[in-house]
C-alpha cells in the first residue's frame, strides 16, 4: 500500500475507535472534536521509512487545540492578519506517551493495520485524552499561563503556534486568553508589568481594552 492508501485507512479505523470520546473524521488524516468553546484535533500522517524495505512506514501524529475568539485577537495583538487553519498551540503526541520517541510509532505492512490502530487508538485514550482535557477552557488555559510566567513553551505544555521574529506571540496569546474572559485589571496589570511585548502590541492591547 502506498502512504496515502495507509493514511485513508487509518482515517477510517481511528475514526471508529475514538467515535467514543467524540473524536469524529474532519478529512483524511485530521480528527476532530468541539468541547466547550474548545475546538480539538488529532492529525497524523504515514511516510515511508528510507533504507529500510518497502513494507516499513513511520507515523507522525500531532495534538493541537483552538479557540477561535483567543486566536484572533491573538494575531490582531501581533499585527498579523488572522488565518483560521492555526490552532492556538500544537503539541506532538509521542510527547504524552510513556517510553516515547519521535520514531517510536512504526508499521510493517506485512501486520495487519487494525492491529497497529488498536495499539494507537489505546495509547491515545490513555495519554491524549487527560493532554485534552488540560486546556479545554479558558481559565484552565489561563492557569497554565500563571503556572509559567517566564516560559509559556514548556516541554510538558504545547507550542503555542502564533508567533513572529520576536518569538514573542506566545505572550500575545496569553493577552487574548485575558481579553476574551473580559479580566481587564488582570491585562491591564499584565501589559504594565511585562517586558515580553513589545511597544506596538501593548499599544494594541490597550487600544482593545480602552474599546470594550
Amino acid at each position: 500500500m502506498t502512504p496515502a492508501e495507509l493514511n485513508a485507512e487509518l482515517t477510517a479505523q481511528l475514526h471508529s475507535l475514538l467515535s467514543d470520546v467524540g473524536f469524529a473524521k474532519k478529512r483524511k488524516c485530521i480528527l476532530k472534536r468541539k468541547v466547550n468553546e474548545c475546538e480539538q484535533s488529532f492529525s497524523f500522517s504515514f511516510t515511508r521509512e528510507r533504507g529500510v524495505p518497502g513494507n516499513m512506514y513511520s507515523l507522525g501524529a500531532t495534538m493541537s487545540f483552538s479557540f477561535p475568539d483567543v486566536d484572533k485577537l491573538t494575531s490582531r495583538f501581533m499585527g498579523d492578519e488572522y488565518d483560521a487553519k492555526w490552532p492556538t498551540a500544537v503539541k506532538p503526541f509521542y510527547l504524552v506517551v510513556p517510553n516515547s520517541h519521535f520514531y517510536s510509532f512504526k508499521y510493517c505492512a506485512d501486520e495487519p493495520l487494525s492491529d497497529f490502530t488498536k495499539k494507537l487508538s489505546d495509547d491515545f485514550h490513555f495519554y491524549a485524552l487527560s493532554f485534552y482535557e488540560s486546556y479545554d477552557t479558558l481559565s484552565k488555559l489561563e492557569d497554565y499561563f500563571n503556572q509559567s510566567p517566564d516560559n509559556i513553551n514548556l516541554p510538558k505544555g504545547f507550542r503555542i503556534v502564533r508567533s513572529n521574529k520576536f518569538g514573542n506571540g506566545c505572550w500575545c496569546c496569553k493577552a487574548a486568553v485575558l481579553c476574551v474572559l473580559e479580566k481587564w485589571d488582570k491585562v491591564k496589570q499584565y501589559i504594565d508589568e511585562t517586558d515580553k511585548l513589545l511597544p506596538e502590541q501593548k499599544a494594541r492591547i490597550s487600544e482593545y481594552i480602552t474599546n470594550n
